[in-house]
């Protein structure tokens, strides 16, 4: 019997072309859950906004929540240093 063509290549080139399917649609799942917005929960917002951190964005949710660590920090300094003196 006379073969025409190789079938065997084609399946290999029909199979490669799955995988690279395949793998295009996991990248592209995985990196547009990566590369979205970040999103915070009702009750988490909530809690934000009660604490005084604006959460309208990234950059003020950042913002905010680095000067409200500061401010507790210069409170609970303020503390040990009233304690300290008490103490002399």
């Amino acid at each position: 019997m006379i073969r025409i063509g190789n079938s065997k290549g084609f399946l290999t080139l029909l199979g490669l072309l799955i995988v690279v399917a395949i793998i295009c649609i996991l990248s592209f799942k995985s990196l547009s859950t990566y590369f979205s917005p970040r999103t915070i929960d009702q009750a988490t917002n909530r809690s934000l906004t009660r604490e005084g951190i604006d959460t309208s964005s990234y950059r003020s949710l950042k913002e905010t929540t680095r000067e409200k660590i500061n401010s507790i920090t210069r409170q609970e300094t303020e503390k040990v240093e009233r304690l300290n003196k008490q103490l002399e």
